[in-house]
């Protein structure tokens, strides 16, 4: 029965294939693991869920489903190995949104709340995401995800929201491949606790830098953390905010959970 129900989501995915827009032919929810290494070939880089090709001119993460809404932390009501998410880093920085011509009454622009400089123009229609730098007018990521016509498609939203601030994890100077399966679960757990109807929960980076450690050896680690959160994990990087905490005997990372519209109440100064 399981068998059947997927392989009719599968029947109903490609006959509303064209209403979705496409990136090199792939289309999220409707295209497989298998199209994908059909077009593109072998990915530079293979992380289950995620792969990435890379080249001089962008770097492209897609990322896969988990499996349908009983495979927790699954988004999306489809199979495992269909394409739910493209991001496109243009890596030369030639791509301006100005050459692009959007429709304004197709894109709505917001603001990013913590850089400013940062705006986002949306085709909720198309499921596609332009992300501008206002002072240089470059585009420094391009998102392509389900359109609105898969909306059906996407799992309930979990009825075990976040209600109170979370210390998630607690590590020194690890090897950055034990932080990553650190940072791997971490980012499950603010996927689990992210929304599209209610806000959704914020991740916090806290760094303790050693009494006798530099600031920027400290920052860097934090930084680096971020990064990985957002380039690899696909974690939206205005929902990460990385904090200075108080300094340690040894250099510390804390990893917090905190609800929608609360803060972390630490005396901290947040970095920038």
């Amino acid at each position: 029965m399981n068998r059947i129900i997927l392989n009719l989501i599968l029947v109903l995915l490609a006959a509303g294939a064209a209403q979705a827009k496409d990136w090199h032919g792939i289309i999220p929810l409707h295209s497989t693991r298998s199209d994908v290494e059909r077009l593109l070939g072998p990915p530079t880089t293979d992380r289950a869920d995620t792969v990435f090709y890379d080249s001089a001119a962008e770097r492209v993460s897609i990322q896969f489903s988990k499996g349908p809404c009983n495979v927790e932390f699954s988004p999306w009501n489809v199979p495992r190995d269909i394409v739910i998410n493209i991001w496109v880093t243009p890596m030369l920085n030639q791509l301006s949104i100005a050459d692009l011509k959007l429709n304004p009454e197709k894109y709505a622009k917001t603001q990013d709340k913590h850089r400013p400089q940062i705006v986002y123009y949306r085709n909720e229609e198309d499921g596609i995401e332009y992300s501008v730098d206002e002072g240089s007018g470059k585009v420094g990521l391009v998102k392509y995800s389900p359109s609105a016509a898969d909306k059906a498609l996407r799992c309930p939203e979990p009825s075990n929201r976040l209600n109170e601030t979370v210390r998630f994890a607690q590590y020194s100077n690890i090897s950055f491949a034990s932080e990553k399966r650190i940072l791997d679960n971490f980012a499950q757990q603010i996927v689990r606790y992210s929304s599209v109807n209610y806000a959704s929960a914020r991740a916090y980076i806290l760094v303790h830098r050693a009494r006798r450690g530099r600031q920027d050896e400290a920052t860097a680690r934090a930084k680096r953390a971020k990064q990985y959160l957002v380039n690899v994990r696909h974690i939206d990087p205005g929902r990460i905010e990385i904090v200075n905490a108080s300094d340690r005997e040894k250099l510390i990372i804390e990893l917090y959970l905190v609800p929608p519209g609360a803060t972390l109440r630490l005396s901290v100064l947040r970095m920038r």
